[in-house]
């Protein structure tokens, strides 16, 4: 039977992913996503490191493309992003580079918002896809009578992303994003839509708060409701209650603090060196 399986934290769908060995992955998400774009060996480090697995899921919770790439080498990744949401990403690369002080000469255009996710993509052999704009209907060729596999991270859906964790968000400046959220962002419809037509054996969505999951009029769980409709088994993963979320997430932001003070002072040429002296400086044993 077909299955959707559901995590709190979109890393974990990652394992599951693997597991399924689909030829082709189709990863929806309002966030890119790809942390470590350009040293794929620290999210493939982090894979190996013998850690309690929700540490690792927290760590992995930005770098989803990049661990899709590592633990699925042969398989067809398509990133699907909306591009209001490519250009928020790409306003507060900006804003942080100029907050540490750091000049940026890139020309502040969509085409370079653009230009800078595919290229990220690109070093990861992964196929970017902004919808909206573009219609989910033009990759149906493309993956025709491949086995696929549809990720969601469901801050990626309007009438979802309130519900979510991280919910999408959109910088105006300095490259203008027009439109309303509702015209930025995907939407249940057209998802769904999708859905019926390829027909994955296996869906995952994550994200979503446990507060969103546990109320019977939330719109996470019509979304869920809908493709049970669809004759989809829903199965839950791994589901963290909001509280325990919130401590990963502190985990990560930690670590994300320590790993860039240590590239800046380039102290360590080994990737997973800064790995261990964190979990040691935070009492956790490797």
């Amino acid at each position: 039977m077909r299955t959707v399986i559901i995590n709190s934290i979109h890393s974990d769908s990652v394992r599951f992913i693997r597991d399924a060995k689909p030829g082709i992955v189709i990863s929806f998400d309002a966030h890119p996503d790809l942390g470590h774009w350009s040293n794929p060996e620290v999210v493939d480090s982090i894979f190996k490191l013998e850690i309690p697995q929700r540490i690792k899921s927290a760590l992995l919770r930005t770098s989803i493309q990049v661990s899709l790439r590592v633990v699925l080498p042969e398989s067809e990744i398509i990133s699907v992003v909306p591009e209001a949401c490519v250009i928020t990403d790409f306003n507060w690369n900006i804003f942080l580079r100029s907050f540490s002080g750091n000049k940026s000469e890139v020309e502040f255009t969509k085409s370079r918002a653009i230009f800078e996710w595919k290229k990220k993509l690109n070093n990861l052999s992964i196929i970017g896809h902004l919808s909206p704009p573009n219609t989910l209907g033009l990759l149906l060729e493309r993956i025709k009578g491949k086995t696929v596999v549809i990720d969601i991270d469901a801050d990626y859906l309007f009438e979802l992303t309130q519900e979510c964790h991280t919910p999408a968000g959109f910088s105006d400046l300095p490259v203008p994003v027009y439109g309303m959220p509702q015209d930025n962002l995907g939407s249940e419809k057209s998802i769904l839509g999708f859905i019926a037509k390829v027909k994955p054996e296996l869906i995952t969505l994550s994200e979503i708060t446990s507060k969103a999951l546990g109320s019977a009029y939330s719109n996470s769980n019509r979304f869920i409701l809908s493709l049970e409709n669809s004759n989809y088994s829903i199965c839950k993963g791994i589901i963290y209650k909001d509280g325990e979320f919130d401590e990963l997430a502190k985990i990560k932001g930690g670590f994300d603090s320590f790993y860039i003070k240590q590239s800046k002072l380039k102290i360590y040429k080994d990737f997973l060196e800064p790995y261990l002296d964190f979990f040691e400086s935070i009492g956790l044993k490797t």
